[in-house]
Formats: structure tokens, sequence, C-alpha cells
């Protein structure tokens, strides 16, 4: 199938035969420019410097994804081996094509560093672009471009230096976790020298005394002119380039800059079960597809499931009274003995919002990043429940049963968000779910492309991946282009300012404390949740704020207007939030004045629009600027955008796909979407929740004619699922006219009635107006009791019934409405 990346047509690839370079040769071209081959035809109207400020739902004519098989590799189906499978060389070697001396020669970040096991093999035409590539950027530069990474901010451990994160025996159920040595940046790893090349890293290690490291070799210019460009920063300038080559020299940037965080050492990854090679694995969604949250899914084989995500929704208009809604879980329960984990992505309530519903009935050990953990630990600490946590990062495997995870680093609106390779009998599951390509984060380290372009070396059976954003064309802008609007918001503000987010924003939290601080401001928070979710972001070092920045609510009201800026909750105008209460002049210690500034910093969930602008009405009406919606930049989406979605499509090259997180035609058109990239419609899987994929013991993939229980449990205060339909209908029955009780007091020995009729009416009519109307009521339910006692003497379930129908049906007669009719029979 044709790849419609664009309409121009694909540049044919470099070819040595043509240009007469060999595989190590530099390319003759000039300076700052990629070889002509690697981007298309682009228009020079348009720069990178307008890449922050592209309106959401710009159209950017997408990249040439030819650019990305120098780094991929050829096509999955390929005929040269898996490196990471094939153990039978110690050390690189050279090819037929290019001799081992040829190896050492060329760049170092293009050759598998530490790795003991990479076989021989030919060399492709996309290898000989790669080196080519890697060759021109050294002649330009005379050192490699990742040289000078930019530094990276880790959150802070309680763990000593030398005490690892995990035990075999921390783990519950006999699970084991095998850690992979992070990646460490150049400015934290010993500078390596020339007469360091065929030196090994440890001398006491198996796998490196096998497996040399190779410093950069310096191939051009004089020693002077490369260190003049040693101490240069080596950062592309990106401003003076048209924004899509940009946008492609962004990303080989970021790749590069990843691939010079080398481990020291790199494992043998755990054989899996070779036994489970005789079932079949199954894919379970039971949340999440066709909808926006809730997200769950199950992987299940023979012997073992494992969970990925519990998150929650917000009720919609049809769920009065309702506080959340959360997954159904039935079928993990009716399989709970070869459950091996409940493993999370990140901390939005999405994904972790049902885990304090839903462990109880699971209880087993959950699998988060640093980030997402205190996040959940603060959840179960609420409910009071006490559950293994296990803080995983990525570079490390953990085996649970049949499974092998690696958790992946991608970019988020929260840090610390993980993807997760899953490694089964039947192959490589790539799961991603709320990502977006980031070169900037305002907290972690950047998308991880570099292991994304080795998954697809190794081979991707199934690529599951979020849809959100599929109809929205380009890519997603950075969350780092909103501070700029801050900066102004806070800068023009006269009085105080009020900010609003979601609590588990913390990169948001972040811009709004930084703005607070270069102003002059304290900065007061209401909410508890939000106390929370900061004071647990500061202790693990993602949020950063200076000593005596926090202030009380009380000390706040003191201040000056132009020195305060309170934080608070309610970007969803959820009805008892702190904004809301704000909004209506409810709250104890923040009172709107004329002057003051609102800025809600979210955008609003689909349902949720009526409470929301009832907010800024009332917060108009008291005086407030209110800053919301898309009139203004204080908003970015989190999750990736059509060409970003394309970009991993083109360079994971899935055989099976399966669109998730989305409504359903947001999985439609992603399916669409990978269709036109190659992948093959028979393989591509549009699901509901409670549909099954299954995948044979040979890797072959089909939709099952089974569906499991997927429902969804409605959270009712400390109910939990004890609401269901008939409650919601009558709930539904009461909102829209009201209920009306009649009260019927009769003999016991005669059934005669010793009174008149009671009627109370709640939401129907207001009775003092009505009394006209209550009168005839009461007259007719005494002869419709007579009727019917009359024909069956003390029935009374029977006359109950008979007096419900026929009064709603006298009294939608009168007045053509509706209320709930209560008939209460007192026997006396």
């Amino acid at each position: 199938m044709s790849n419609n990346f664009d309409s121009n047509p694909m540049p044919k690839p470099l070819d040595s035969r043509a240009t007469g370079a060999s595989a190590n040769q530099p390319l003759k071209r000039g300076p700052g420019r990629p070889p002509r081959s690697l981007t298309p035809p682009i228009p020079r109207a348009t720069t990178a410097k307008d890449l922050r400020s592209v309106p959401r739902g710009a159209t950017i004519q997408p990249i040439n994804t030819q650019a990305f098989e120098a780094f991929a590799g050829p096509a999955r189906n390929s005929s040269r081996t898996n490196p990471r499978t094939d153990r039978t060389q110690s050390a690189p070697q050279g090819t037929p094509q290019q001799p081992a001396a040829a190896y050492h020669a060329a760049p170092p970040r293009f050759r598998r560093q530490n790795i003991v096991d990479a076989p021989a093999q030919p060399q492709s035409e996309a290898e000989a672009n790669r080196l080519r590539v890697a060759a021109w950027r050294q002649n330009e530069s005379g050192t490699p471009m990742n040289s000078n990474p930019r530094p990276v901010d880790r959150p802070t451990s309680s763990s000593t230096a030398n005490e690892p994160l995990f035990t075999r025996e921390s783990i519950n159920n006999g699970h084991v976790i095998e850690r992979r040595p992070r990646r460490t940046t150049a400015a934290s790893a010993a500078p390596r020298s020339a007469s360091t090349a065929n030196s090994t890293v440890n001398s006491t290690s198996p796998a490196a005394t096998a497996s040399p490291t190779f410093a950069p070799t310096q191939t051009n210019g004089d020693s002077r002119k490369n260190d003049r460009r040693r101490r240069m920063p080596m950062r592309r300038d990106f401003d003076n380039q048209p924004a899509e080559e940009a946008h492609f020299a962004m990303t080989m940037q970021a790749m590069e800059d990843t691939t010079q965080q080398t481990p020291a050492t790199t494992p043998q990854p755990a054989k899996l079960h070779t036994e489970a090679k005789t079932g079949k694995l199954r894919l379970i969604p039971l949340g999440g597809l066709g909808e926006i949250g809730k997200n769950i899914m199950a992987y299940e084989t023979d012997n073992d499931l494992i969970v990925v995500d519990a998150g929650m929704t917000f009720p919609d208009e049809s769920m009065p009274g309702v506080d959340l809604v959360i997954p159904d879980i039935t079928y993990v329960q009716e399989h709970v003995g070869k459950l091996r984990g409940l493993v999370i992505t990140h901390g939005h309530e999405d994904h972790i919002g049902g885990i304090p519903y839903i462990w109880p009935k699971m209880k087993c050990p959950i699998y988060a990043s640093g980030l997402t953990a205190g996040l959940i630990k603060i959840k179960l600490t609420e409910h009071g429940i006490d559950a293994p946590i296990h803080i995983i990062q990525a570079g490390e495997r953990i085996r649970l049963g049949d499974f092998e995870i690696e958790p992946v680093r991608v970019t988020h609106s929260i840090p610390d968000a993980l993807a997760f390779a899953i490694r089964t009998p039947q192959g490589l599951f790539a799961h991603f779910t709320d990502w977006k390509i980031d070169h900037t984060p305002i907290s972690g380290e950047p998308f991880d492309f570099v292991r994304v372009a080795e998954l697809s070396r190794e081979g991707v059976k199934l690529l599951l991946s979020e849809s959100t954003n599929i109809e929205l064309p380009g890519y997603q802008m950075s969350e780092s282009v909103l501070s700029e609007t801050f900066d102004s918001i806070f800068k023009n503000a006269k009085g105080r300012v009020v900010f609003t987010t979601f609590a588990s924003m913390i990169n948001r939290i972040q811009q709004a404390i930084d703005a607070t601080v270069k102003y002059g401001r304290k900065l007061a928070i209401s909410g508890r949740s939000l106390e929370k979710y900061i004071d647990e972001s500061m202790r693990l070092g993602f949020l950063k704020a200076p000593q005596g920045l926090l202030v009380d609510l009380r000390t706040a009201s003191r201040l000056p207007d132009h020195q305060i800026t309170f934080l608070t909750t309610g970007s969803q105008g959820e009805e008892f939030s702190a904004l809301s209460r704000i909004a209506s002049g409810e709250h104890r210690h923040i009172q709107v004045k004329r002057g003051d500034t609102v800025v809600i910093s979210a955008s609003i969930i689909p349902g949720n629009e009526a409470s929301v602008f009832d907010v800024v009405n009332n917060l108009y009406k008291q005086g407030a600027h209110v800053i919301y919606g898309k009139a203004v930049d204080i908003h970015v989406s989190g999750h990736a955008n059509e060409e970003e979605l394309k970009m991993i499509m083109a360079m994971m090259k899935p055989e099976y796909f399966l669109p998730i997180h989305g409504e359903f035609r947001h999985l439609v058109k992603h399916g669409r979407m990978a269709q036109r990239l190659g992948v093959d419609p028979g393989k591509i899987f549009i699901l509901e929740n409670g549909g099954v994929i299954e995948f044979d013991a040979d890797g072959v993939g089909r939709v099952s004619a089974e569906r499991v229980q997927a429902g969804q449990v409605l959270v009712d205060g400390l109910g939990i699922g004890d609401v269901g339909n008939i409650v919601l209908r009558d709930r539904q029955a009461m909102a829209k006219d009201g209920i009306f009780v009649i009260i019927l007091t009769v003999d016991k020995q005669s059934g005669n009635l010793i009174s008149s009729p009671d009627i109370i009416s709640r939401g129907f009519v207001y009775m003092r107006s009505a009394e006209d109307l209550i009168y005839k009521a009461r007259q007719e339910v005494r002869r419709m009791f007579t009727n019917h006692n009359s024909r069956y003497p003390m029935n009374y379930d029977y006359i109950r019934k008979s007096l419900r129908e026929e009064l709603a049906e006298y009294l939608y007669e009168h007045t053509e409405r509706q209320p709930m009719v209560i008939p209460v029979i007192i026997e006396v």
C-alpha cells in the first residue's frame, strides 16, 4: 500500500554507486544542511520560530519518513538477524562489503556499544545511508553532535547511591525484577579519548571485557579548529531553518542526544517462558475504547494475566448524583488467581483514578514510575488501603510471569510518563498511550526516539497507540510555549491572580510557580488534593519552589492584591471545587474583587461545558477578568497530533495495529491512517470495550467472537456499584418533573379508608398555588382506592401499582408533566 505522508513523491535514498562515496566517507555538502535525500521539498516562507506559536489545528507539511529509515532500519520482515536474540558472536565485526577496520573508523554513535552479541550482518542501503549521515555530521562539527547534551533534572531518591531500588525479596508472589542500567548523559560520564579506543569499560564484567567501547575518532580538520568547535555549544540553530525542516532537525538532534546516553553494560534479556508458546495471548480492553477516560487493558496468557492502567471518568448529565465512573473488572476478578500485577503508565486520573476502588478486588503488586507511584500512594492512603507499590524506571525490565515489561520514556503533560514494550511468547507489543513528542519538556527528559528505533529493529508485533488528537493536523505544541503566555498574564495583572488547573498537571503548576516567583508574589493553595499532589511532587523533586513562597490562605488575605497568587482546583466546574465556591461567593477565604485575573488552564472535557460556563459567568458578574478557552494559549494538549502519530507509526512499522484511547470515530480515523501508512487492513483492529484479540502460538492475530463483560461501575459516595440503571432512572424522573407522594391510612380489620388521603408534592407543583389540582387529585385517589379495594380487598400490592399508573395518567392529562408517583398505604 502506498505511503501517503504527502502528495510529493518521496526522494530516492542515497546510493554509493551514484555518488561515488564509500560508506565511511563524509558527504561533501555545505555546512548546516542535511543530505538532500533526507528532506522533501519545503516552502521557505515558514520558519521554525513559528513552531512555538502555531495555532492549534494548523496544518504543517508532514516530514519525510524516509529519514527515519536510517534509524529504524529496513522493514521488519527483512532477512537480517535480530541482534537481541542471536548471540553467536562476541564483538562487532566487519561485513563482506565493509572490513572490520571500517567499523572502527565509523562514527561511534552508530555503533552498538557495549553489546556483546551483535552478529555480522550484510550492510543494507539504509545502513550505508546512516553511516554517511553520521560522517557528514562529524565532518560538519568535528565531534559527535551529542557531545554536549543539555542537563537533565532527575527526581531525588530516598535510597542511597549503593542501594538498589529493587531486590528479589521485595517483589510479591515471586516476581523477579531485572534491572537494566540507566542511560547516563555525557556530562556525567567519564570523558573518553582516542587512546582508550580499545579499552574496556569494566574489566570485572564479562560483557564489558568482550565488548570494547570505542572513543570518537577525529576524521578531518586540524586540532585547533576542532578544539574551537568542541568548545562551542553543539545545539543547532533551528530558528533560521524552514519549519518542517527544523522539526525534522530537532527530532534528529533529540535522537542524537539520547544516543549518547549509552549504558555501561547491557544485561542479557531474560528468556521468555517457552511453555506458554503452546497457548494463546489475549488482549482485552475493559475501558478506554470508544470513550475518553477509564483506561484499562488486560493481557492474558494461559498461565498469567497483567493489567495496564486503571482509570476513571466523569459522569455525564444522564447520571445525576454520581461522583465518578470506573471500569467493570468482573473478568479480572474471575481470573484473579493468575493476576501478576497492575502496571501504570502515568499519573493522570483517567489512568489511576479507579485504583482505590478496583485494587481491593485485585490485591496484586502495583508497578509505576516514581511520581506516579507517589500520586497513587496518596489516593490509597485516603481510602485506608496499604498496597505494595514498586517503582520502575525507563531502561529496566520486570518479569511478570509470561510477560517481560520494559518501560520506555515518553513525554506528556505530566512528568515521569511511560510507555511499555511488553515482550510475550507471541512477540513484542508496544503499549503507547498518552504521549506526544516534546523536544523541550518542562520537567524530565525528551521523548526517547532511540529506544523506539531499537524496538522497531527488534520487530513490533502489535502497536497500541492513543487516538485522542487524530483529528488535529500538524504537531502538538510544547508545554514550554505556555511560559511566555503566563509571563505576560502575570506581568499585566494589577490585582490578584487565581490560577486554576488539574491537580495532576504538575508541569502547568511549575509554570505558575515560576511566574509567581518572577513577579514577586506569594502563592496560596486552595484544594486538599492539590496540596497533597504539590507536597508529593516537591518531595520527589518534580516541582521546585523557593523557600518562603507558599503561604496559607489566612496570611494571603492580608497581603496586597498585587503580591498574591491563588492556585486552585475546579477547571471543570465541579460543584464543590474551590473555583466553583469562589465564583458563587461561598469560599471562606477568597472573595473575588474587581480587577482580579482568573486563569483556567485546562481544556473543557466534553459534557462539562455548562458547568464551566456557569463558573465563568459568575466570575464576570463579580468583576473578574477571566482567561479561558482557546482564545489565548493557556493550555496545550498532552496528546500527539496526526503527524506525530504518523511519525511513530513509521518508525515502529508494526505488523498489527490497535488504536486505543479515543472515541469510536477517533479509533476509526486512526485505523485508516495506519492503512495509508502501509499496515495490512486485515491486521488493523477496531474494538469496543469487552472485545477480545487473540494471538495463537505462531503469533497470528485475529478478533475473537467472544466478548467479556466490560461495562461501567458508578461510584456514589461510599457506594461502589450499588447505583444501577433503575436508580438512575428514578433520579432522572425526580430531577425532571419532581415527586408526588400519596399517603392512605386504612383500617387493618376492614381495609377501609380512615381519613382523607394526604398528598406531598416536591418539585412538581407548589401546593399553595395549586390547591385546586391537589383537591381534585385527592378526590380521584379516594375514588380509585375504593374501586380497587372492592374488587380485590386488602390486596395492597395490586392497589399500589394501580394507583401509581392511574394517578400518573391523571396528572399528565391536567399538567403534561410526569412526576414520580409514590403511593404509601399505612394500616392502623
